[in-house]
């Protein structure tokens, strides 16, 4: 686990997602708007930023497999805001790992099938 500091208190965050206290209780997180949250902080970029390798200044983190609520350290990827702006606006498959995501087929006809499944492996 990875430490970090809110207002003069020492948390722990795991590669999973989850936030612990000193002594080592789970903290509580809130979702809102897809995203899970802790003290204002969103886990995603908390994850992102203790356990990504390639974190820097003004990065975007990019969930690979679409999925808003799976903050593992493995799903998250730190890329530029143009980066995820072509990721999420084109009707093309995800370049980081060829998967194209449910959120770009929703505007399809057919996205029912993509939502049941979230994402679909492009051979």
């Amino acid at each position: 686990m990875k430490q970090f500091e809110i207002r003069a208190r020492i948390y722990f965050v795991s590669s999973e997602g989850k936030v612990y206290d000193i002594n080592g209780i789970e903290q509580s997180l809130r979702l809102h708007m897809g995203y899970w949250y802790f003290k204002r902080r969103s886990i995603h970029r908390l994850v992102a930023k203790a356990y990504c390798c390639d974190w820097f200044d003004g990065c975007e983190v990019h969930h690979i497999d679409g999925r808003k609520e799976n903050n593992t350290a493995s799903n998250l990827v730190c890329i530029s805001k143009l980066e995820h702006k072509k990721i999420h606006a084109s009707n093309s498959a995800d370049p980081i790992l060829n998967v194209e995501t449910c959120q770009t087929k929703r505007r399809n006809r057919k996205a029912k099938q993509c939502f049941n499944k979230k994402f679909v492996i492009n051979k």
